[in-house]
């Protein structure tokens, strides 16, 4: 590749750069030095990037796509004192150990974890792509070497959230409910229509069933 096709890909990283979260605080010559350090990704879709409780040793920054964090919960983990009868007895029927879905997403422009990964926490989260997406990755190697963790450390904490598990496993019954509600409803629906596609003849005359 040659010297003005590389110039013209790091000043096409830098814009992608200038459009992401936290960034804006760093320097012209600190953007120069990452989009020289990010590599592109290209993912695929329900590709796994990190999994719960492991630590990820890159921040990834989204191109395009989209990536949703999971929280793996088993249920003998859960205090369901505050839980009311009607999910006590749902909770009955569902496996030892469920993924909930979090309810946030990253998307374009977006860091993934970037709490974790600068304070080498573990991941509290699956993290898992939703839909085919491209994503640059840049090491913590390169990171701390090349332009210094401190310049990130003091936004990271406002990436940071968690949910309860408790909350998010009523989150999880109260949307399995649901889906099996809206199934019935389906179902329902389907046995009307079969019934008076049976009674009902093709020009909407009544024919009685032989």
């Amino acid at each position: 590749m040659t010297k003005t096709k590389v110039t013209d890909k790091i000043l096409q990283i830098k814009q992608f750069l200038h459009s992401c979260k936290y960034i804006k605080f760093l320097k012209e010559a600190d953007l120069d030095v990452l989009a020289s350090k990010l590599v592109l990704k290209h993912c695929y879709d329900n590709q796994i990037l990190c999994e719960q409780d492991e630590h990820c040793r890159s921040l990834h920054f989204i191109k395009n796509g989209q990536v949703t964090l999971y929280r793996v919960i088993r249920k003998a983990d859960i205090d369901t004192s505050s839980f009311a009868l009607t999910l006590r007895e749902k909770l009955a029927h569902i496996p030892d150990e469920v993924e909930v879905e979090v309810k946030h997403k990253y998307n374009p422009g977006d860091i993934l974890m970037l709490t974790e990964v600068l304070h080498n926490l573990p991941s509290k989260y699956k993290v898992k792509v939703t839909i085919p997406s491209q994503i640059y990755v840049c090491t913590m190697f390169d990171l701390q070497r090349y332009i210094g963790l401190e310049k990130f450390v003091k936004v990271a904490d406002a990436d940071y959230f968690m949910s309860s598990d408790v909350e998010l496993l009523k989150y999880y019954i109260e949307k399995l409910s649901w889906e099996e509600y809206r199934k019935s409803l389906i179902q329902v629906e389907f046995n009307h229509k079969d019934k008076l596609k049976y009674y009902t003849g093709h020009n909407g005359v009544r024919e009685d069933p032989k």
